[in-house]
């Protein structure tokens, strides 16, 4: 199995190894390759995704908070752009004037919520024309995602994983992520929807 996704498919915190591709890889009793990487944007598992899978291989999707459209790799914060106008070019402070013009005047959850719905539809028809199995569950999502209307079949995301665990009271590990507990629970209820 190859698993995708952000922190909480890497498993990020949990008091044990027990993450949902863990959990799913033991299930299918295949090994696992976990590409999950911390702060991951949908762009990013997308991109991972595409580079690594090949026909032959069961292939686990964790989709992220749709509002790290901008967080391509965890050195993010660290990057700096540079001022073309004056001489000797200047570092400027990262790439927050163009991100805060970008957030007040075009930023859509709901336009974005659309965009990834179609590109995990596009990931979805690639591996299974290379014959493989997929499945998408979400980890971060709002209440009111648009994912939910994806949901069934090879799709988990009626609820995601953190909004589970709240309404579970599994609790949340220091950072915020959800418990191994919390995976747990939630791998068996997408088990169970799954059919497998």
């Amino acid at each position: 199995m190859l698993a995708f996704g952000c922190s909480i498919v890497q498993g990020e915190e949990l008091e044990t190894e027990l993450t949902i591709p863990k959990l799913f890889a033991e299930y299918l009793n295949e090994p696992l390759e976990n590409f999950g990487n911390c702060g991951a944007s949908n762009e990013e598992i997308l991109f991972t995704a595409h580079e690594k899978i090949t026909a032959g291989q069961t292939v686990l999707v964790g989709i992220s908070d749709i509002s790290r459209v901008y967080w391509p790799h965890s050195k993010t914060i660290e990057m700096s752009s540079q001022q073309m106008d004056k001489e000797p070019k200047n570092p400027l402070p990262g790439m927050k004037n163009s991100l805060d013009t970008w957030l007040k005047f075009c930023y859509n959850e709901y336009t974005l919520e659309q965009y990834y719905i179609k590109r995990f539809k596009h990931l979805e028809k690639y591996v299974q024309t290379l014959g493989n199995k997929i499945y998408f569950f979400s980890g971060i999502s709002p209440p009111d995602s648009l994912f939910k209307k994806q949901h069934g079949n090879n799709w988990f995301t009626k609820i995601s994983l953190v909004n589970f665990c709240d309404e579970h009271s599994l609790g949340r590990m220091p950072k915020g992520h959800p418990t191994s507990e919390a995976h747990k629970q939630y791998f068996e209820e997408m088990i169970k929807e799954f059919n497998i």
